[in-house]
């Protein structure tokens, strides 16, 4: 998270925790780049927490976005 409340993610996105779409992720993997930015949360992120296959981000207005697996419900 930036201090301008961006979300950026690295890793893995089999099941979906970047929270980017998946034709994003494949563009910037193969332009070697490591940084996905989230763009599905239109306002300033607050606090976020991630586990293994998800993230949880809280925004300033106090909604709350989730993405990644959902393996059970």
């Amino acid at each position: 998270m930036t201090v301008t409340g961006e979300v950026y993610a690295a890793g893995w996105h089999d099941l979906g925790q970047l929270g980017v779409p998946s034709q994003q992720y494949m563009a910037d993997k193969k332009a070697g780049k490591v940084l996905h930015r989230v763009k599905l949360i239109s306002e300033k992120v607050k606090q976020i927490s991630c586990g293994a296959v998800f993230s949880v981000a809280l925004t300033s207005s106090g909604e709350v976005y989730a993405w990644g697996s959902n393996n059970n419900g």
